[in-house]
Parts: structure tokens; C-alpha cells; sequence
């Protein structure tokens, strides 16, 4: 069984995201989340940050790749990024099976920091991007919401 029987819902919430995402404007990128928040742009960005580090760098092994602010100005290009590092991911977890999602990856990635009890399975690194991305999605529809009450 691949990764794609296993998981045949995973690009559901997923391309919500990346419709919603394409339809921002550079305003509500930027927009002040008050002292204590970041900007929509730092959310997603810190998300595909994650997916990248956790999939294309832990699992894979491909260089580390941290994209920057200045490089998307507006919605289109940020849902372009999230759409990129889902198709690094699914090139990466697509040929695993229920054997190779057992697979063991040290966490974090400097083996000289690492701890026996940090390491995770693939399958846990699936989840983790997972429940990061729901609430990437959360944080964006409830500063949408947010925004829209305010008139």
C-alpha cells in the first residue's frame, strides 16, 4: 500500500488553503495583527518553512530552503510556494509504503543535538506537517473573519 491509499484526503485541506491564499491581497498580507501577532505573509511563509524542513530536508535530505518575504509580494505568489513545496513533498512521500512511513528520522537534523526520544517516523513527520498546515489554515480564516467584523 503507497502513501496516496493511505492518505487519500491529504490535498483536501490543501488546496482550501492555496484557493483562499490566491485570493489575497498585498494589503491583508501586511495588514497589523495588533502587538503580540504576525502578518498573514509571516504565517504562510513560516508554514512552507516547515513543510520544507520537516519533509524536504529531514525526510529526503535535499538542502535546507527558506524562502523569504520580499520574494512574494501578493497572494498568487505565496499560493505558488505552497503549491511548489506540496509537490517537493508528494515527490518525497508518494513512493513510501506503510513500511517506509515507519522509517525513523532524527529530529532535529544536527545529529549532535539529537536525543533518542525526539526521533520520529515518517508517518509522525506526515502528521506533524499535517496538523501545521490545519492551523495555518485556522490562523488565515480567522484573521479573515477578524477583518471582515471590523467592516
Amino acid at each position: 500500500m503507497k502513501f496516496a491509499e493511505l492518505y487519500p484526503y491529504w490535498d483536501d485541506a490543501h488546496l482550501e488553503l492555496v484557493d483562499m491564499v490566491r485570493l489575497l491581497k498585498e494589503l491583508q498580507l501586511d495588514s497589523d495583527p495588533g502587538p503580540t501577532g504576525r502578518d498573514l505573509r509571516a504565517i504562510l511563509l513560516d508554514f512552507v518553512r516547515s513543510e520544507r524542513y520537516w519533509i524536504g530536508y529531514l525526510v529526503a535530505g535535499y538542502p535546507e530552503n527558506r524562502p523569504r518575504a520580499e520574494d512574494y509580494p501578493d497572494g498568487p505568489s505565496l499560493a505558488e510556494a505552497l503549491i511548489t513545496t506540496r509537490e517537493i513533498s508528494r515527490r518525497v512521500l508518494e513512493p513510501l509504503g506503510f513500511d517506509g512511513l515507519r522509517a525513523v528520522r532524527t529530529v532535529p537534523g544536527d545529529p549532535q543535538t539529537n536525543r533518542h526520544e525526539t526521533n520520529m517516523p515518517i508517518g509522525g513527520i506526515f502528521w506533524h506537517i499535517l496538523e501545521l498546515e490545519l492551523l495555518c489554515r485556522g490562523r488565515v480564516l480567522q484573521r479573515l473573519e477578524d477583518e471582515k467584523a471590523r467592516g
